[in-house]
């Protein structure tokens, strides 16, 4: 599974961790930009920082699930590779599942 942020390999826009299932794969996304925590605890957000994550692949996929929402992902097919892509807002934690077809 291939991570792109704004159509690049990931520079610290994106932490992600990748974890196999017995079924496929789960990515976790995580985007602490824009989040700026005060010596007084109120974090001030800058939702401008948003973070479009692409995810390819060449595994044969049955479905795509982001678990946080929940929702199911749309699944686009280009020859061999398939990609989802999620927007993730920023201080937020998105997990995508893969489910692996035959």
């Amino acid at each position: 599974i291939e991570v792109l942020v704004h159509g690049q390999r990931p520079q610290g826009e994106v932490a992600y961790q990748l974890n196999r299932t017995k079924d496929g794969w789960l990515v976790m996304l995580m985007n602490n930009r824009g989040v700026d925590k005060t010596q007084s605890g109120i974090a001030r957000v800058d939702r401008r920082a948003y973070a479009d994550v692409t995810l390819r692949t060449r595994l044969p996929l049955q479905a795509v699930r982001e678990y946080t929402g929940p929702q199911d992902l749309p699944i686009i097919k280009d020859g061999p590779v398939s990609q989802v892509t999620v927007r993730v807002p920023p201080g937020d934690v998105q997990v995508i599942g893969f489910v692996a077809g035959q």
